[in-house]
């Protein structure tokens, strides 16, 4: 394997990494900010039943969540890592998961229903509270994990114009439980103050405690 990548492996690499991989996280949490309700299913469910809906999300939330854990975690990392470049394998595991939320998202199918809805006088401020609570706790979460990592060493962009030898020994990023626990109530937070929760939006929370509840007994 080349020590640098030529130029058009780099460029396909970025590319592919903000395409893929940046632009899809950044319209996911955009997506949930809308209470999961962009109108794009590429397979719209005829039926009625909330009680179906619900089950065909709770399965597909299901997938999605193995996809990461087993697909990307375990079999990307100890399978395609070591038959790639080492400087492309953070970029092409932001564009895999990129790429799922993009399905994730284009295959939920949206209920409809509303949980609460906190009269603000105006739809406009509604929404503009709710842009305001939500962006500014992401954004306080961001700027929380940018004090352990350069944003483009994150996403991989600054391993595609190193030299092979920097990253033989590259692991996954990680942070101090501490900082962890910080993260994880930042992005909570930000799921759940909303002037307007639905249902949609409820369950993606709930799985989210879940998963932290599973991964503290683990």
């Amino acid at each position: 394997m080349p020590n640098i990548l030529p130029s058009w492996q780099r460029i396909l690499l970025v590319a592919l990494c903000l395409v893929a991989g940046v632009f899809p996280t950044v319209l996911f949490f955009a997506w949930i900010e809308r209470n999961c309700a962009f109108p794009w299913p590429w397979i719209l469910l005829n039926t009625s039943s909330l009680a179906w809906i619900c089950l065909c999300d709770v399965f597909l939330l299901c997938a999605w969540v193995l996809f990461l854990s087993q697909g990307i975690n375990k079999f990307f990392f100890q399978t395609i890592a070591p038959l790639v470049p080492k400087q492309a394998v953070r970029a092409l595991a932001v564009s895999l998961t990129g790429a799922s939320l993009w399905s994730f998202m284009s295959l939920w199918q949206n209920t409809g229903i509303v949980v609460w809805s906190i009269p603000m006088g105006s739809l406009w401020t509604s929404n503009g509270v709710a842009f305001v609570l939500y962006w500014g706790l992401l954004l306080i979460a961001l700027k929380t994990l940018l004090r352990h990592f350069v944003w483009v060493e994150l996403i991989g962009l600054k391993q595609i114009y190193s030299k092979r030898s920097q990253w033989i020994a590259e692991k996954k990023p990680s942070v101090a439980p501490h900082t962890q626990k910080r993260l994880y109530a930042l992005v909570l937070l930000a799921g759940f103050i909303t002037p307007v929760m639905s249902l949609d939006r409820m369950m993606l929370c709930l799985a989210f405690v879940a998963g932290l509840a599973l991964k503290a007994r683990l």
